[in-house]
């Protein structure tokens, strides 16, 4: 997961979706686009959604500029509320407390 700041000052959160299959013994893939059979990258900030498919594997490396050009050319996603933004954070913050207790 990463964090940045769009061109308007909103924070974005992103992070990395790999499809899975539906518990129901569905293929996830039998509903979705083709371009997003290996994944994509969702942008979430508190108001939006965005997802971006097919992608560069490295985007956790590249520079935040980078990242941002990426959101302005993601697909807004219809609100399903499946996906809270204050969960993404807690794990965000659980996620670097991982990282701090490991170096």
């Amino acid at each position: 997961m990463r964090r940045l700041r769009d061109e308007q000052g909103t924070e974005w959160i992103v992070y990395q979706v790999a499809r899975q299959s539906r518990p129901t013994g569905g293929r996830l893939a039998d509903v979705l686009p083709p371009t997003y059979a290996d994944g994509w990258l969702v942008f979430q900030s508190h108001t939006e959604k965005r997802r971006l498919a097919p992608f560069a594997r490295n985007w956790s490396d590249l520079p935040e500029a980078t990242l941002r050009s990426f959101l302005a050319v993601a697909t807004p996603a219809r609100p399903s509320g499946a996906v809270d933004s204050e969960d993404i954070e807690r794990a965000f913050r659980d996620e670097e407390r991982s990282s701090s207790y490991e170096t």
